[in-house]
């Protein structure tokens, strides 16, 4: 789960999976760009200054989650270069 909050003109996007070490699945990314791209929104209106990103538990991130790993991949790339270009 990808949560975002915005207060005192920071956003803050959690990841909040620590079951499994907040690992990010095909859902995770989607709702991990769709927290960016509403993050940048609020940017533009001037009511964000600073993203910060977290994770519950004991770990930031896990990384990608390969149960399933078996099917095919659809993430599509814009995701990973739109991250990028944001920062």
């Amino acid at each position: 789960m990808i949560s975002l909050s915005i207060s005192n003109g920071i956003a803050e996007v959690v990841l909040d999976a620590p079951h499994k070490l907040n690992s990010l699945d095909e859902q995770a990314l989607r709702d991990l760009t769709q927290a960016y791209d509403d993050a940048a929104a609020a940017a533009s209106r001037g009511e964000v200054r600073a993203l910060l990103l977290r994770g519950e538990g004991r770990a930031f991130c896990a990384g990608r989650d390969l149960r399933g790993s078996h099917r095919r991949v659809t993430t599509p790339p814009r995701i990973w270069a739109g991250w990028w270009s944001r920062c």
